[in-house]
């Protein structure tokens, strides 16, 4: 009986010995198999990755109606930013950052405050500083200084969705 036990618990070490290193290999492969995967994902979304068709947002300051400088967000995940005198940029949002964007824009509600600010010293039509928002191709809100404003939750929003863009373009991604 005892032999029984010893041959038995001999048989199950060298088993675990063998199956073990089988079970790293393993592991090791599904690692490989993950990062080459990953690695994959990043050149199709490089490729993926180009400003095509309407924007899903695009920001447009302007000074005296002339377009001083532009930040567009495209649907793809790509960004560009233009200057005034024809500097042009762009790179590719990860995929957190642009489903925060995303989480931004579609909770706006482009809902306005009725009240003008009351330190107001010029007439709406000449506010010579004016930003554009524009989302799909529809512009949707001309913030001026002398105008209605929008809604503090929206106002805050669109604050951190610029703030996020032009983070963006001084990083350079």
């Amino acid at each position: 009986m005892r032999l029984t036990l010893v041959r038995t618990l001999i048989f199950v070490v060298c088993a675990l010995a063998v199956v073990q290193p089988v079970h790293a290999e393993r592991g090791h492969q599904a690692y490989a198999d993950m990062v080459l995967r990953e690695k994959m994902r990043e050149r199709s979304f490089a490729q993926l990755c180009r400003p095509v068709g309407t924007p899903l947002l695009a920001i447009e300051h302007k000074l005296a109606g002339l377009l001083v400088w532009r930040i567009a967000l495209y649907t793809t995940g790509a960004w560009t930013a233009m200057t005034w005198d024809g500097f042009a940029t762009g790179a590719c949002v990860k995929g957190r950052i642009m489903s925060q964007l995303r989480a931004n824009l579609y909770a706006l509600r482009w809902q306005t405050d009725r009240a003008a600010p009351t330190n107001c010293t010029l007439p709406d039509a000449l506010s010579p500083v004016e930003t554009h928002y524009v989302t799909s191709g529809r512009l949707r809100f001309v913030d001026r200084a002398c105008r209605s404003r929008l809604r503090t939750a929206d106002h805050d929003r669109l604050v951190e969705t610029e703030a996020i863009l032009l983070a963006l373009i001084r990083r350079g991604s």
